[in-house]
Formats: structure tokens, C-alpha cells, sequence
């Protein structure tokens, strides 16, 4: 299995996918923007996503990183668990598998420059 980005998913890549993502309690930072000025969409752990989004500072949001991988390399079809650096990864595709945990909890700084 090749990968080739470590990401966050989309709004559309966790509507497309969403009856293979397992969920776990809290709520989770998609890589959307949110409808709202300085928010991002998360989702919930009952697979819903909140498209108004959490402002950014929030620090009780989870991450779950996902892995976009080569599809014809990978021979992984949705719904297939892997191990893979102490953690179990779930495909959601054919090219994305998402972690099953939440890997920390984490705020955002609001001191960057765009």
C-alpha cells in the first residue's frame, strides 16, 4: 500500500463515505470550511456533520486523520480494517482509509497569517 498524503477528510468525502466510518464518542475536525467566518465543518459521532462548523479554537474537537492512498496499489476495498502504526485504520474507498481513533484533541491558534 502506497500512500500518498496524510489529510483530513472533506464534507464530500465523509458524505460520500459515511457507512464506513466507524464511530466513537466527541465530535471531530473535518478540512471544510464551515458556513461561519473562521469555523470549520466537524462531524459527530453519530456520523453527522455540522456544516456550519465549530470556530477554530475549539479544543474539545478530535482528529482523525485519513491516508489517501494509491487505489491500484492498495487492492483494499471499503470497509476493510488495517493495522497500521498502533492504530486500526478503516477504508472508506478505495484510495482513503480513516483512523478508528481519535489520535488528540486540539485547538487551533488564531495567530496565523493567511
Amino acid at each position: 500500500m502506497e500512500i500518498k498524503e496524510i489529510t483530513l477528510l472533506s464534507k464530500e468525502e465523509f458524505e460520500s463515505c459515511k457507512e464506513f466510518i466507524k464511530p466513537f464518542e466527541g465530535w471531530w475536525w473535518l478540512r471544510s470550511p464551515g458556513r461561519r467566518c473562521n469555523a470549520l465543518c466537524v462531524a459527530s459521532q453519530n456520523n453527522f456533520y455540522g456544516a456550519s462548523g465549530l470556530i477554530v479554537d475549539k479544543t474539545f474537537v478530535s482528529v482523525r486523520p485519513a491516508l489517501r492512498i494509491d487505489p491500484d496499489s492498495s487492492g483494499i476495498t471499503p470497509g476493510k480494517e488495517i493495522q497500521l502504526a498502533g492504530q486500526t485504520w478503516t477504508a472508506v474507498s478505495g484510495s482513503l482509509m480513516l483512523c478508528d481513533q481519535e489520535i488528540t484533541k486540539m485547538g487551533f491558534r488564531d495567530d496565523w497569517q493567511a
